[in-house]
């Protein structure tokens, strides 16, 4: 997955005004061959766009660099470098990335969305949601208050969140959970939570794995399953798709963490307290089915970008921001929009993994509006039931007050309830919408509710929520 794109760059913002690609019309021209208003030249519109691709990849690229130089390793902003930047890039500080990532904006609001391919839409918001993200952060470090979550998640995710149905939630509970419990065929009392979280305990002893080379062998193992499931679903070859699983130790709400970084694919794998004692077969074989198609997909984007079919600044994807939608939301449900042959130990995972995410998008939306952590994390026990009441509450802190938690935790659950409400109304038709179309394309939510007409009215919503 390798794209140079930034070669003989000097970077500079937005150095050049729209007078760089607009040719003024001349008086004696006549009414018909041009409009009243500067004309864009295609030949320069086409230079203005490449200069700006390079200067993108290159500015965030530095960034990016001299966040893990001088904060750490596990503190980035590039989460797939699909594209990858000069070698000989140097990192560039936060008060001089941050306007340069502004001027590009502005270039591009000189040229016109409208005038650029579909994917500068996205890659406009996504440096929106940068600055606004570490704009976040000062916020909080001069101790003011944080933005509103509403407001936080339209400027960096592009969604105003919602509550989900809980009657939605409930059917997840009941038909995914106790239902794949009783297809593996342990008994219990269905209206008693203490019943269920001892089936599912019972469930995980016989079926924990406890060391790393057990679980990597079964995550290999699942994600070969799955991974020609995709194939043969989207009619792409995908045997050259490669990555490396790499062992970590993060105090941090994630289990898998994929990173197509520059010099190689890796997916992290959580070895921290709060994550090593809970693999078992449901968990693993559902992380495979998750994470390797995250990993197909930058595959897929790479060769879309080799055949200049996207521009290449699309391919600097970054952690936070408007991708996290359909990444997430299709790397959930891929197993139900390719109608996967799945085990049920997988069925029992996905279900618990849904139940779980969706439950926590409706609670974080609870205290953001004033609940208590203690009270909410209570309430949620019951929809989480593998995790003790305290990692429960420590969920809703992070996902409540740390910027990245903020804007990344909630989209788990809306995404995946989007994307399985559109299939249920559009059946398979959303196979194809979905599958072949936004694994290969990466996207806005606005881009993918309303591609000409729009979708908002059947996600099920509750009017007011």
């Amino acid at each position: 997955m390798t794209e140079r794109a930034t070669d003989n760059y000097e970077s500079g913002g937005s150095q050049e005004g729209p007078d760089f690609f607009i040719q003024t019309p001349q008086e004696n021209e006549g009414v018909g061959e041009l409009s009243p208003r500067r004309r864009l030249v295609e030949a320069e519109l086409r230079r203005a766009k490449e200069k700006l691709s390079k200067a993108i990849i290159h500015d965030i690229s530095s960034f990016d660099l001299w966040l893990r130089q001088t904060k750490g390793p596990l503190e980035f902003i590039v989460g797939y470098y699909i594209t990858k930047p000069d070698s000989g890039i140097e990192p560039i500080p936060q008060e001089e990335s941050l306007p340069r990532l502004r001027g590009h904006r502005q270039t591009m609001a000189q040229i016109g969305l409208e005038n650029l391919p579909p994917e500068f839409t996205l890659i406009d918001a996504r440096l929106g949601s940068i600055d606004t993200y570490f704009e976040e952060q000062e916020k909080l470090k001069r101790g003011e208050p944080k933005t509103i979550l509403t407001d936080y998640a339209q400027a960096v995710d592009l969604f105003t969140p919602r509550l989900i149905p809980q009657k939605d939630i409930d059917d997840i509970r009941e038909e995914e959970i106790l239902g794949g419990l009783r297809r593996l065929g342990y008994a219990f009392t269905p209206n008693s939570e203490q019943s269920v979280r001892m089936a599912l305990a019972v469930y995980h002893k016989g079926n924990q794995l406890k060391s790393k080379e057990s679980i990597e062998y079964n995550y290999w193992r699942s994600a070969k399953r799955y991974r020609h499931q995709l194939s043969q679903a989207i009619g792409q070859e995908l045997s050259s798709v490669k990555y490396d699983i790499v062992w970590k130790d993060a105090d941090a709400f994630w289990k898998g963490y994929e990173r197509v970084e520059e010099g190689g694919n890796y997916l992290w794998l959580n070895e921290n307290e709060r994550h090593m004692g809970e693999y078992d077969h449901a968990i693993v074989e559902t992380y495979a089915l998750h994470e390797d198609l995250h990993m197909a997909q930058a595959s897929l984007i790479a060769s879309e970008i080799r055949g200049r079919r996207l521009d290449p600044a699309v391919g600097i994807v970054p952690s936070i921001g408007p991708d996290a939608y359909l990444l997430e939301g299709l790397a959930q449900t891929v197993g139900d929009l390719a109608e996967y042959d799945m085990t049920p130990d997988t069925k029992l995972g996905i279900g618990l993994y849904r139940l779980e995410k969706r439950a926590l998008a409706n609670g974080i939306q609870y205290v953001e509006g004033g609940a208590t952590i203690d009270e909410v994390a209570h309430d949620l026990r019951k929809y989480i039931p593998l995790k003790d009441i305290d990692e429960i509450r420590k969920l809703l802190r992070e996902a409540t007050t740390k910027p990245f938690e903020r804007a990344y935790m909630i989209v788990y659950g809306i995404s995946d309830y989007e994307f399985c409400q559109l299939r249920q109304k559009f059946g398979n038709g959303m196979k194809n919408v979905l599958l072949r179309e936004l694994v290969t394309k990466l996207r806005t939510r606005d881009q993918i509710m309303r591609p000409t007409l729009n979708f908002e009215p059947l996600l099920g919503y509750e009017v007011g929520s």
